[in-house]
């Protein structure tokens, strides 16, 4: 019977194990540099919104703890999840949601825009043989400002991607909705 854990391999196997503790904090401050609105504390600003654009400490205030879910924080939002996913919000709509209440997606969804937030136009995306999914697209200067503070190379422009359930041809009930902020080129 041969042993692996002898003194001569214990000795460069401990060394290895130390010198990659010493590595890891530096990864994580890397990644969490590297993730947009990673901030916890807001800019001294007077911005208003419900949702986009918002620190997670603001969330945080508005809508209690988050809750950990597989890679993103989520937040009760009158009973839906909202995730947090970077500068980006995805409101996820449970599949026993009832028809009555789906008539409301899209005011649910505005309401997470900033107050000063104007309408610029919707469009329809998909294809001949896979049903249209609305979109529309939002402009917030607060948005834009705000952005500008954190340091973020981002404007205004919000794009609301509406999905919903694929029930044969037509759509079915709605999926989720997402808010995605809009980088600006370099």
């Amino acid at each position: 019977m041969t042993r692996f854990c002898s003194g001569q391999t214990r000795l460069p196997g401990l060394a290895l194990g130390l010198s990659m503790l010493l590595l890891v904090p530096s990864m994580v401050a890397a990644q969490e540099a590297d993730r947009p609105c990673a901030e916890q504390v807001a800019p001294a600003d007077d911005f208003q919104s419900t949702g986009i654009g918002l620190t997670s400490n603001e969330l945080v205030a508005l809508y209690g703890e988050g809750k950990v879910g597989q890679s993103l924080i989520f937040y009760d939002f009158q009973g839906l999840d909202l995730y947090k996913d970077g500068c980006d919000l995805i409101l996820s709509f449970p599949l026993d949601w009832a028809d009555g209440e789906q008539e409301h997606e899209f005011a649910l969804a505005e309401s997470l825009l900033p107050a000063d937030a104007e309408y610029a136009g919707s469009f329809a995306r998909g294809t001949a043989i896979w049903s249209e999914q609305s979109a529309s697209l939002w402009r917030s200067a607060s948005l834009a400002e705000r952005f500008a503070q954190m340091g973020e190379d981002r404007g205004g422009e919000i794009l609301l991607l509406y999905t919903y359930q694929q029930d044969g041809i037509e759509p079915g009930p709605i999926e989720r909705v997402e808010l995605r902020t809009l980088e600006l080129p370099e």
